[in-house]
């Protein structure tokens, strides 16, 4: 979706499926164009009073990439600059 037009998003809440797989640097999800991407979705939400969900994965089990998204949500809280909850 590039473009949220008139849609009428005050108090509703949007699950967004993303892609986060970030590359790794020591195990730290490290920021991308496709990360910023996603901020600016994410705050174009916020500004029009939406609440977002999250729906994403880093890897897959066992292979090289495959972390926990913990480290995703603190760069997400540090560039949202708001509390993001970890479920």
């Amino acid at each position: 979706m590039n473009d949220f037009g008139e849609a009428d998003l005050e108090g509703q809440n949007i699950l967004l499926r993303t892609d986060l797989n970030l590359p790794l640097k020591q195990g730290r999800p490290q920021k991308t164009l496709r990360f910023e991407k996603y901020l600016e979705t994410i705050q174009k939400f916020a500004e029009r009073d939406a609440k977002t969900v999250i729906l994403a994965h880093q890897g897959r089990p066992g292979r090289e990439d495959f972390t926990s998204l913990k480290q995703h949500k603190k760069l997400l809280e540090e560039e949202l600059e708001t509390n993001v909850f970890f479920v």
